[in-house]
């Protein structure tokens, strides 16, 4: 029998419990062949450029440090018509995010739409400047891999599996 992690991180989470099965435990990464990539851009889903973040709305994926640092970069003058667009279910945490989301100076242009089908989050992608992922802990950061399919520009954290997702891009 062999054990199929979906990154090494995981592996390695694996391998500190059970640690027996080094010789039978690999890491084999995702593919983002679910994403259809059309031949053009869909609508744009709003007028104003925006950040996107997609995942579930809890703790681990750091969402309040990402309202913080949007709350940062709204300050610059560049980045006043910015929006941040929060794709995605709440999850663990979300009662604090959502707090945190009506707290902070920037919070009339941070958007909740909620969950977005696979074919609405191509378009999602395609428009954004850049999305932004900057989880404290992943077993492999699937939106990372979506974002870079579609040509968005990325920026995450490097902690456990987003880093290797990400790589060097």
């Amino acid at each position: 029998h062999l054990i199929i992690a979906v990154s090494q991180f995981t592996r390695q989470e694996i391998l500190r419990r059970f640690p027996k099965y080094e010789n039978r435990t690999f890491a084999i990464h995702h593919g983002a062949d679910h994403l259809l990539i059309p031949a053009n851009r869909g609508i744009r889903p709003i007028v104003e450029p925006y950040f996107l973040f997609v995942g579930n709305l809890e703790a681990r994926k750091n969402v309040s440090g990402l309202l913080r640092a949007f709350d940062i970069v709204k300050q610059q003058p560049r980045f006043k018509d910015f929006r941040l667009l929060l794709v995605g279910k709440p999850g663990f945490g979300y009662d604090e995010i959502k707090k945190l989301a009506l707290e902070v100076k920037c919070k009339e242009h941070v958007i909740f739409p909620g969950f977005i089908s696979n074919m609405g989050l191509v378009n999602y992608y395609q428009w954004a400047e850049a999305f932004v992922y900057p989880s404290f802990y992943e077993g492999f950061g699937f939106p990372i891999l979506e974002a870079m399919r579609l040509s968005c520009p990325v920026i995450s954290s490097r902690t456990s599996a987003a880093g290797e997702v990400a790589g060097e891009s």
